[in-house]
Parts: C-alpha cells; sequence; structure tokens
C-alpha cells in the first residue's frame, strides 16, 4: 500500500513552481510535463552508429576517377539543333526530388572544403551562383572538348574494356572528375537499379552517329533525385541565368520574381535540359527522362527505362526526342560520404539510436519523446500507433503511396510477409522522420521531414463507383530552421479528380475526411493536428557496445497528436468515433530503419536493433517486411496513457537503480544551479535572484523525503 506523505509548505511552493502546461515541442524532455521516468529505457546497444565525433579528413574524397558504371544516356544531335562537337558545352549536378535542392556533386567539381568542413550542398538552386565559385576543371562548373568518335559505346551503363572496339576507346578519357565527397548519400547497395546513394564520380562524353553519347559513373539514388544536364551547343537564344520562360519541369530553379534564377559560368548559356531520375515500383528500378528546351515551355516526358538494358525509352510523349538511357547503379566505391558532422549539436548526429520513451495523454493530445539520435543520413524513425479498435497487425501493401513508395518496403510483397506486429497490436496511424541534406554554418544547417499515413483494416478508402482513393500520403518540412516544429499546417491538399495518388501537407486523417466530403474541391483541415520537432544533441545513452546512460538521455524526437487526428473514425472532421475524450490509452511501436545494415542510409528496408519495447538480443532483425515481433520475447511496443508522470524532484540525474536518490543527485543540482537552469528553482519562487539559498534547502527537503 502507498503511503500518503504529508504535504509542507515547502512542497507546495515547489509544485507551484513545477505546475503542469503542455511542453514547448523542442526535442527537449520538460521535466515537469512528461516526469523524469521514462516509461521505456533501451536494452541493447545500437547497431545503428553511436552519435559521436570522428577523425576524418573531408579533402581525402575518394577514388572517384576509378569508377566505371553509372548513367549512360545518348541524345540524338537532332533534338539539340545538331550542334558541332567542338560546339558543346555541359553542366551536370544533383538535385532533389522536385528540382529545389542542388547537391555538391557539380561536373566539373566545386572546391574540396576543409578538412574539418566538407564542401556544403548548394541548396536552393534559384539562388545559385556558379560564376562566383572557383575550382573545378578551369574553374568551371561545364565543360568542353567534346569530339567525333570512332566507334559507338555499348549502352549497358559500364565503361567495359574487353573486346575491340570497347567503350574505354570510344569514349577516350574522362572529361571532368569529381573534386567532393557526396553530400546526398555514400552508397553502399550495389545493385543494378535500386540505390541509396547519390554521386557524379566523372563524365565521359563523345559524338558518334549523330547522338552525343555520355557516360557518367556514380549513383543516382532511386528516390527521384534528378540528374540535371545542361547543354550549351553555341547557338544563339541560351540563357546564362535562368528566367522564367522555361520548362515547367524546372521552374523550381528559375527566376520567380523574388530569387533571380540559377546563374552559370561566363561563356556558359544553357540551350537544353535533360533531367534523369528513379525510383522504386513493387521492388524494382524504374528510371525516367524528361527533355526541354531552354528560353521555351517546349518539353516531354521522353520514357521509361530500367537498369542494365539497352536504353530504349517507353511510354514516352508523342514528339518527345529518340533518347536511350539505362543506369548501373552497383557502384560502391568512388567519392566518399561527409566526414561525420560535429557531434552534440541539435541539428545534425551521425549515428542513430533509441534511448527512451516518455508520453502522456494530455488535454486530448497524445504527447511523445523519444530521445535518442537519428543519422542525419535520412535513416528513418518509424513510429506506429494502436489507439482504437481496428487497423493492421500485419502491413499489407494496400494503403496510399508515401516517400516514393518507401513505405511499401515493410509490407507485403506478395509472398505473404510484411512487418508483423504482437499480438493485440493493430497499428491505425504511421509517421516516420528523417533529417539530412546536411549545409553550412555552426552548427550546420539540415533539412527534416516527417511522413504520416492513416491504416485503415481493410485498405485504403475509395470512392464509390470511381474507386479512386479518398486517403492521402502526407508529408511537411524542410529546412529545420523554418520547420522546428514540423508544422502540418498546408498548403498542398490534391483534390481527387481522377488521380491514383493523393498527397497533402496536412495531417493525414482529417485530409482525407475533407476529399470524403467534397472530392473535387476539400476543404483545408486545420493546421497543427500533428507537430514534430527533433534535437539531435545526444551523445550519451547507448553506444555501440553499452547501454549505461540511456535513462539520462533527454533529447529527441517529440510530438504532439491531436488525438481527433490519431484515433477519429470520421465522416467528417467534426465527426469522431470513438470521441476522442474517452481514449485514455495509446499504444506505441517504434524502430529505427534504413537500407543500409549499417543505417548509413536513407530507407525503409532494414530494421535496427533500436526498437521500442526492446529486443531480446543485439542482433539485427533484419528485412523489416519480413520482421515478425510476435516471434520475440516480451512487446516491442509500450503504453502509453493519461496518468500523471511519476516524478521525484530530488531525483534529478533521472537515474532508475537502487537506491534511486544518490550524491550525484546532489551534484546534478548543483550544476543546474550553476548553469542556472530553472529546474533548480525548487522553491517555486519568482523574485530575483531566481535561485537562492532557499533552493538548496528546498532540494535537501527533497531528498530527505524520498521518492514516494
Amino acid at each position: 500500500m502507498k503511503r500518503t506523505p504529508a504535504i509542507t509548505a515547502a512542497t507546495l511552493a515547489c509544485l507551484a513552481g513545477h505546475a503542469v502546461a503542455q511542453p514547448v515541442l523542442d526535442g527537449i524532455r520538460d521535466d515537469a510535463f512528461y516526469g523524469t521516468t521514462p516509461l521505456w529505457v533501451q536494452n541493447q546497444p545500437t547497431n545503428f552508429g553511436d552519435n559521436s565525433g570522428a577523425s576524418c579528413d573531408n579533402t581525402v574524397v575518394g577514388n572517384p576517377g576509378a569508377v566505371q558504371t553509372g548513367v549512360e544516356i545518348a541524345i540524338p544531335l537532332s533534338a539539340l539543333g545538331n550542334p558541332a562537337a567542338s560546339n558543346l558545352k555541359i553542366c551536370l549536378f544533383i538535385n532533389g526530388q522536385f528540382h529545389d535542392f542542388v547537391s555538391n556533386q557539380v561536373l566539373p567539381g566545386l572546391p574540396p572544403g576543409t578538412p574539418t568542413q566538407g564542401t556544403a550542398n548548394l541548396g536552393n538552386p534559384r539562388l545559385i551562383d556558379f560564376s562566383t565559385i572557383a575550382g573545378g576543371l578551369g574553374g568551371n562548373q561545364f565543360f568542353s572538348g567534346v569530339v567525333n568518335g570512332s566507334f559507338a559505346p555499348t549502352m549497358d551503363g559500364k565503361l567495359t574494356n574487353t573486346g575491340f572496339p570497347n567503350d574505354a576507346i570510344a569514349y577516350g578519357a574522362l572529361k571532368a572528375t569529381q573534386t567532393c565527397r557526396t553530400g546526398f548519400g555514400d552508397a553502399t547497395t550495389g545493385l543494378p537499379g535500386l540505390c541509396n546513394g547519390s554521386e557524379l564520380d566523372g563524365v565521359y562524353a563523345v559524338v558518334n552517329g549523330g547522338f552525343l553519347y555520355m557516360l557518367i559513373p556514380g549513383n543516382l539514388e532511386s528516390n527521384a533525385n534528378k540528374l540535371e544536364i545542361f547543354i550549351d551547343t553555341g547557338a544563339a537564344g541560351g540563357q546564362n541565368q535562368l528566367t522564367a520562360t522555361n520548362p515547367s519541369r524546372i521552374l523550381a530553379m528559375c527566376d520567380n520574381g523574388s530569387e533571380p534564377g540559377l546563374k552559370f559560368d561566363a561563356g556558359f548559356n544553357a540551350n537544353y535540359w535533360v533531367g534523369v531520375g528513379g525510383y522504386e515500383d513493387a521492388g524494382n528500378y524504374v528510371g525516367f527522362v524528361d527533355f526541354g528546351q531552354i528560353g521555351t515551355t517546349t518539353e516531354f516526358y521522353c520514357g521509361a527505362f530500367s537498369a542494365q538494358t539497352g536504353g530504349t525509352l517507353t511510354g514516352g510523349d508523342v514528339g518527345a526526342p529518340a533518347i536511350l538511357c539505362t543506369i548501373d547503379n552497383s557502384n560502391t566505391a568512388g567519392v566518399l560520404g561527409f566526414c561525420p558532422p560535429p557531434s552534440g549539436n541539435p541539428n545534425t548526429a551521425n549515428g542513430s539510436e533509441i534511448n527512451s520513451v516518455y508520453g502522456r495523454i494530455f488535454n486530448n493530445k497524445l504527447y511523445l519523446l523519444v530521445t535518442g539520435n537519428c543519422n542525419s543520413a535520412f535513416t528513418k524513425l518509424n513510429l506506429f500507433f494502436d489507439a482504437f479498435p481496428g487497423g493492421q497487425n500485419r502491413l499489407e501493401n494496400n494503403h496510399a503511396p508515401i516517400d516514393f513508395n518507401g513505405f511499401a518496403n515493410m509490407c507485403d510483397d506478395g509472398s505473404g510477409n510484411g512487418l508483423t506486429f504482437d499480438d493485440g497490436f493493430f497499428a491505425d496511424y504511421w509517421l516516420a522522420y528523417s533529417n539530412g541534406n546536411i549545409g553550412a554554418g555552426s552548427p550546420p544547417s539540415v533539412q527534416q521531414y516527417v511522413n504520416a499515413l492513416v491504416l485503415r483494416t481493410n485498405g485504403i478508402r475509395r470512392q464509390q463507383g470511381t474507386d479512386l482513393p479518398l486517403d492521402y500520403g502526407a508529408y511537411d518540412g524542410g529546412d529545420k530552421a523554418q520547420y522546428q516544429p514540423v508544422p502540418f499546417a498546408g498548403p498542398l491538399l490534391n483534390a481527387q479528380a481522377g488521380v491514383q495518388e493523393l498527397y497533402t501537407n496536412y495531417a493525414p486523417r482529417h485530409a482525407g475526411a475533407a476529399v470524403q466530403l467534397n472530392p473535387a474541391t476539400p476543404i483545408a483541415p486545420p493546421a497543427g493536428l500533428l507537430r514534430v520537432a527533433y534535437d539531435n544533441s545526444n551523445t550519451a545513452g547507448v553506444t555501440a557496445t553499452t547501454i549505461t546512460g540511456a535513462a539520462l538521455v533527454t533529447t529527441g524526437l517529440e510530438l504532439e497528436i491531436d488525438l481527433a487526428e490519431l484515433a477519429c473514425v470520421e465522416n467528417s472532421p467534426a465527426s469522431c468515433s470513438p470521441n476522442p475524450s474517452t481514449i485514455t490509452s495509446v499504444k506505441v511501436a517504434g524502430f529505427l530503419s534504413a537500407d543500409s545494415a549499417n543505417g548509413s542510409n536513407g530507407g525503409y528496408g532494414q530494421m535496427s536493433n533500436q526498437v521500442i519495447g526492446g529486443m531480446p538480443s543485439p542482433d539485427s532483425p533484419g528485412a523489416t517486411r519480413n520482421v515478425n515481433f510476435a516471434q520475440f520475447a516480451g512487446n516491442q511496443y509500450i503504453v502509453v496513457t493519461n496518468a500523471a508522470p511519476s516524478t521525484c524532484y530530488a531525483n534529478c540525474d533521472g537515474s532508475t537503480g537502487s537506491p534511486r536518490l544518490t550524491a550525484n543527485d546532489f551534484q546534478c543540482f548543483l550544476n543546474k544551479y550553476a548553469s542556472g537552469d530553472t529546474y533548480a528553482n525548487c522553491d517555486g519562487s519568482t523574485g530575483s535572484p531566481l535561485l537562492t539559498a532557499n533552493d538548496f534547502q528546498c532540494f535537501l527537503n527533497k531528498f530527505a523525503s524520498g521518492c514516494t
């Protein structure tokens, strides 16, 4: 039987100084709200890398000149106005999925940076001015010197060196070689198609038989990152700076009235653009090519291709140029990835771990704090929620598409597998956090994103009569400076106008209710139904070999979800069953995932051993879609309730051992007092100075009272 201690004046004063209010969403534990005792503490060291500094020199870039596989493309000279080979000038770079975030992978290359600071990704293309960037071949971010060759290369994505003639003879020497470590992920998959990183190691180019052939060794991540190819043919009408008059596909790189548009080096005036990308579809690589004429709105989808094929495109627009393209994405050498970022800053991390979980239902919202780190290579922190009857105990591939269909890598591939939860856990909501695209600054800038889905028992909701989808893939995020927390506040809200995919920047359940009511003109749901923040500064907690200190970590992912969004069986945003106010508990499962076994690249294919609820061994569970939590001891989920947190003010260091209160708590209090931390305001005073000798006496009283 628990005893009820007497309430002293000092106790009342201290409690007044720690009144319960909803926490500031910043990824830092609010002791008054969450308490200092976690709901669960990690029991395994991390196999996804510990967030710690390492000796590394960014100017040592690897061996890009040795790479012999990558993107191979042949462009008809007739589509370029039949220029002479000697007139051709070419600029290449890797861009983001929406042509809106340029990497540091440019050819010819950028300066290699310094030992401690790699060359940052260039970011917003509208603000890039290549004429101000030194380095590369002759200081320019374009190459020339293309000649007419005697042989046509074989279209296979490889620099073949056997037989005669071979591609090494057909292409001749490299026209440019990469000078920087990649800021878009170092590829580790080694597969000809699907790939988890992007780099441009070099470029070969030659003209033969009426085609401009290029082999661009390296990798192109299968997440729809773009290889942008700009060509100056020497003809009049080219653009040295991209204006508002251009193909719609590249307008994110062009003048928009407030940002001037990408500017090339002096002497380069782009006449044509070719874009290459690729993505995963049902486990297969699908590449695609777009083409446009600069200074006009003329553009074409040229078609799709597969890896290691002869380059013939299928399904392109009528009138599109007969471009050939293929890829061999198997390179795992070439340039290296960025040196790990400095540890201990709130924006970036070079390892991933889950240390503990705090949570609480309060004022019809679920609050959750998952302490740890998330590698700034787009490693995913996945969270699944079971808030009301229904949902999926085994993930079936019947959901709205999200994250370039990456979520499908956790689902049934048709063989009867699919991530399976413990008995009694039926996921009805999912979200995943990731961050990457590290930039300059101190601390380094970073982008962070959150994806979210509603998971229904019978799969995606569809419109009667048309069978068109009425569920959204929801995502939000961008530069952390503008998206902390990630707000899910719009503006994107696709209408159902005969499309097979719907996307939104609002919370997905309310967005789905809105499009169900008004398919052609859905009304935007309220902002802020789902908010997520992350603080990546932890350098303690679990390591690659120990779990000591996991309970002491106080930073990581923090989220707030309105229960009407999380647990609403909706007909409209205003009609919920069950009533959110009656929900007193929510089950939460979660884990880290990536597309590489060590967590160094983003994705969902491989599950780490960092699993909420704990695993029986430090071994990796393996491919996510093959994991069945019911086969492991214990529950791989926790339960968050509306109960007030278990608090013990004097347990300053958050320890969970016995005895709970030790001399370490005195030292912890002294440190907090010396740093001016408001935790040390034990007596709840509001005067000046805020911290006084009374707080020492208050702490001594709390310590003497023990934890009850």
